[in-house]
């Protein structure tokens, strides 16, 4: 096994990498593809895979609830991915008596931080500062 040197063009660091001669470190956590039929191959699958997720979202949110998750996916897309996990969580358990409707999926919104007391994000407040000559009665 050859002993590779990776630098960094933000710092100019090089780093040891037990990588194949003429090898690529693709992105962490997966192997690099051995073929373009490979990568063709793991892309159709991701593709599948998210196509079956949308099925599942479908049959489960009724139409207010999934315009909702699509609106915040627009703004916070980590957000509306947290919310459906949650969804197909319940789905995968059978924990669901019929269809998810808005006020559901609001409350989970909340719970996962999107919205509301917890979230850090959601109200704005404005307050005025008085001047000494206002007057509190009027």
């Amino acid at each position: 096994m050859a002993v590779n040197l990776r630098c960094h063009s933000v710092d100019n660091a090089c780093l040891p990498s037990s990588l194949p001669p003429g090898g690529s470190a693709g992105t962490p956590g997966t192997p690099p593809p051995q073929s373009a039929e490979e990568a063709e191959k793991r892309e159709h699958q991701a593709r599948a895979a998210e196509e079956s997720r949308q099925a599942i979202l479908a049959a489960h949110l009724d139409p207010a609830a999934r315009a909702r998750l699509a609106r915040v996916a627009l703004v916070k897309p980590d957000v509306a991915r947290t919310v459906e996990n949650m969804v197909m969580g319940a789905v995968q358990r059978g924990a669901l008596q019929g269809r998810v409707a808005e006020g559901q999926i609001v409350d989970l919104l909340e719970k996962a931080g999107g919205t509301g007391e917890g979230g850090g994000g959601g109200k704005i407040t404005f307050q005025r500062k008085r001047a000494g000559w206002d007057d509190d009665s009027d």
